[in-house]
């Protein structure tokens, strides 16, 4: 008889933690909802040259380049444009061989890059940021400008000036060559210059 007290308490005990298991488990609780809704755009780059050249390939020509007579200087500056823009960029330039009629003659001229903020009078007296053969060209932002990033609707100020070197003989007299000068821009973030 003692038993089966037992096994019926024991039964009531369980039956018991059931019904709480149950009851805990239909149990209501209050709850809410939000909802933040995302669109993603990507940014836009829109690079461009202003000054004496404007657009994204201009073309120019240097007559009459002669040794060690440097030419009047060329204002070439760059322009991060709105409303395609929406970042600020990086860039560089540095120059890319074409053809000349005689060879090596690319390798006689010489540039001047001079920079410094828009607007500041007197060019000649401006910091020259590179002074050296055209093949050699390379003016980076993050290390040459007065500003490491071009920022949206900013423009940055340069001015070029080309002779040939002093060395150039009479072998080049009448010589041509072609040559682009590669402006490229890409977001600050990006270790290097290409996607």
């Amino acid at each position: 008889m003692y038993a089966k007290k037992r096994l019926l308490a024991a039964l009531l005990i369980v039956g018991l933690a059931v019904m709480a298991i149950g009851a805990v488990g239909s149990a209501a609780w209050f709850t809410d909802q939000a909802t933040l809704n995302v669109t993603g755009t990507a940014g836009q780059i829109d690079f461009k040259l202003s000054g004496d050249v404007s657009g994204k390939s201009p073309s120019i020509a240097l007559d009459n380049l002669r040794p060690g007579v440097w030419t009047p200087q060329l204002e070439v500056n760059v322009y991060n444009q709105q409303p395609s823009t929406t970042m600020a960029v990086k860039y560089r330039f540095l120059s890319q061989f074409g053809s000349e009629s005689v060879a090596g003659f690319f390798n006689h001229v010489n540039v001047q890059v001079f920079h410094t903020f828009c607007g500041t009078p007197n060019p000649t007296t401006w910091p020259v940021v590179y002074n050296g053969t055209l093949n050699g060209l390379l003016v980076d932002s993050t290390v040459q400008a007065i500003s490491p990033t071009l920022d949206v609707n900013i423009t940055h100020c340069y001015y070029l000036s080309f002779s040939l070197a002093t060395n150039t003989g009479n072998a080049y007299q009448g010589a041509t060559t072609t040559f682009k000068i590669v402006y490229d821009a890409t977001q600050p973030e990006n270790p290097g210059w290409s996607q």
